[in-house]
C-alpha cells in the first residue's frame, strides 16, 4: 500500500480504500488517517478478546496467555495512536488540541 493510500475510515467518517482524491495530503492528515486505522484494528482486537474469553474451554485449558497477549497488542496500538497524536502536535508547533489555554484551536474544530 502506497503512502497516499488509506484503508478504513477517513476523518470525515466515510469508509474508504484507495488513493485519497485531494490534491495534497498534509502530514497531519496522514497521521490522523493512520490513527483511525489503528483505532479500527484495536476495536477488532477487543472483539477477538471478548470472543476468546467467552468461548468454551476444555477442563484444564488456560486462555490467560492468549488474553494477556491480546491485551498487550491493544495497549501497543493505543500507544502508537498516542504517538501519532504527538507527531501531529509537533507538526502544529507544539500546540495541543487539548490545551485549555488555546481556545482558538479548539473553537476552530467545533
Amino acid at each position: 500500500m502506497g503512502d497516499d493510500t488509506i484503508q478504513g475510515q477517513t476523518e470525515s467518517g466515510m469508509k474508504q480504500t484507495g488513493p485519497v482524491e485531494t490534491k495534497e495530503r498534509t502530514f497531519d492528515t496522514r497521521c490522523s488517517d493512520l490513527r483511525l486505522q489503528l483505532k479500527d484494528v484495536g476495536e477488532r482486537i477487543q472483539r477477538l478478546k471478548r470472543r476468546t474469553a467467552e468461548s468454551a474451554t476444555q477442563p484444564g485449558e488456560d486462555r490467560s496467555e492468549e488474553l494477556a497477549n491480546l491485551t498487550l497488542a491493544f495497549r501497543h496500538l493505543e500507544d502508537a495512536e498516542m504517538r501519532l497524536g504527538k507527531a501531529i502536535q509537533a507538526y502544529d508547533g507544539g500546540r495541543s488540541v487539548y490545551d485549555a489555554t488555546d481556545r482558538s484551536r479548539t473553537e476552530e474544530n467545533s
